[in-house]
């Protein structure tokens, strides 16, 4: 096997050998990091080619030209809230959205005055009606039912069970008459 352009051997492209650890011989290629000053090491018992040595790190994580260890090969997350800085015209909207919401929307009864809606404010902010309740749900609250239509429609409901029940008892003895006009019409017959 030659060794002519053995990145490890040679030294080059971040890679390098060694052949004692802790006094002891053995040889050792290592990766060492172009952002950080990690360097990776695989111990191997005879002289591998250097793509043979190269599968070993990527096999361990390490991302090769430019070497990279894992911990700077992995993909970073990105922040949602630290894009872009927002426009002064966004900030104008959205201060005039928390200001609209605070004047006209009741959060303790979660609605609106007369006349205001998500998207009554998104139109005079001139934000979106969707940006407009994601801050009335979270500075406000939800809207939330009045309490005459809540009482309505419980009383809706209950007037339905009720209608059922009493369908039911029909449905029951009108069975039961018929039953007996049978009976009747066997006897005169």
């Amino acid at each position: 096997m030659t060794v002519r352009g053995h990145h490890y051997r040679d030294g080059s492209k971040s890679r390098f050998l060694t052949t004692s650890r802790d006094g002891r011989p053995a040889l050792i290629a290592h990766v060492r990091c172009t952002r950080c000053p990690a360097v990776g090491d695989v111990n191997l018992r005879v002289l591998m080619a250097p793509d043979q040595i190269d599968k070993k790190f990527t096999q361990r994580g390490w991302r090769l030209d430019p070497a990279l260890c894992p911990g700077c090969a992995a993909p970073k997350p990105k922040d949602p809230l630290m894009g872009a800085s927002p426009s002064p015209a966004a900030i104008r909207g959205q201060t005039e959205t928390l200001k609209l919401l605070a004047q006209h929307f009741d959060g303790e009864n979660g609605r609106y005055v007369t006349g205001w809606s998500d998207a009554t404010i998104a139109k005079a902010a001139g934000i979106s009606t969707e940006t407009v309740a994601a801050f009335r749900i979270a500075g406000f609250g939800e809207i939330k039912e009045p309490a005459e239509v809540a009482l309505l429609r419980s009383d809706i409901n209950s007037l339905e069970a009720l209608q059922r029940d009493h369908a039911s008892a029909m449905s029951t003895e009108i069975a039961a008459l018929r039953g007996r006009l049978v009976d009747l019409s066997k006897v005169a017959a």
